[in-house]
């Protein structure tokens, strides 16, 4: 069977709110549903070996397994060092090197940014409800 690298192109579906790409569309939705929204998926749960933890995601039980039980910290930072487990992780921790908050509130004249999006929500779920 001859196969032409050429006309074979791999599909990439990226994440409107981020970086994430994926091979599927589904993919996609499900990282969008889950880590933007903090929407549990409910059609597969994955069990830890080791406790009762489980989610909806293979990659955060690896994470979790990972980082609670075997102890290893395998993300490294090149300009201080600090490890951890979840590519996530390293790179929020990056954002303290730039200063970079990617996340602001919109109210006219405040200044409030975050490195993380629940920081902002619970920030502005606090002011709005003191207005």
């Amino acid at each position: 069977m001859v196969f032409n690298l050429r006309t074979f192109q791999l599909k990439s579906y990226q994440c409107s709110d981020c970086e994430f790409t994926g091979a599927t569309r589904s993919t996609v939705t499900n990282h969008f549903k889950r880590v933007h929204l903090q929407m549990t998926l409910k059609h597969v749960v994955h069990r830890c070996g080791y406790c009762d933890y489980s989610t909806d995601n293979v990659c955060t039980l690896r994470d979790h397994e990972k980082a609670i039980h075997l102890g290893i910290k395998d993300k490294r930072c090149d300009e201080c060092g600090f490890t951890c487990t979840a590519a996530s992780s390293l790179k929020r921790h990056k954002m303290t090197h730039t200063g970079e908050r990617p996340f602001k509130c919109e109210w006219p004249g405040c200044g409030y940014a975050s490195n993380r999006r629940n920081h902002l929500q619970v920030y502005e779920h606090s002011s709005n409800t003191a207005i």
